[in-house]
Parts: structure tokens; C-alpha cells; sequence
């Protein structure tokens, strides 16, 4: 997957001992974690429900 030879790649280059995971960044990864896993459950959906899915409205807030 290219995006863990590109983590691997970033991490490679961190400087681990002066790196700070302020609450901030820690609330960060943990939506892009959870959206990760949002769309990786919607991968598992059958055709008819995602066909479905299609049709609803979205409202953004």
C-alpha cells in the first residue's frame, strides 16, 4: 500500500525524542482514525444498500 511506504518513509525522518502529541494532534489522528474506519465499513456494504445510500439527502450543518 503506498501510503505505509510513505509512513514509513515520513517515519524515517521524525526525530522521535523531541516529538510532542499535544491533545490536538492526538484529537486529529483519532478522526482521521475513525473516518479510516467509517469508509472501510462502507467497503463492506452490500450493492443494494449502497445503492440505497445513494438516494439519501445529505444536510451539512
Amino acid at each position: 500500500m503506498i501510503i505505509d511506504a510513505i509512513g514509513c518513509i515520513i517515519g524515517s525522518m521524525l526525530h522521535t525524542d523531541s516529538l510532542q502529541i499535544t491533545p490536538e494532534v492526538l484529537s486529529l489522528v483519532t478522526q482521521i482514525d475513525e473516518l479510516k474506519g467509517a469508509w472501510r465499513a462502507l467497503g463492506t456494504l452490500a450493492p443494494d444498500r449502497l445503492s440505497a445510500l445513494r438516494r439519501v439527502p445529505t444536510i451539512e450543518i
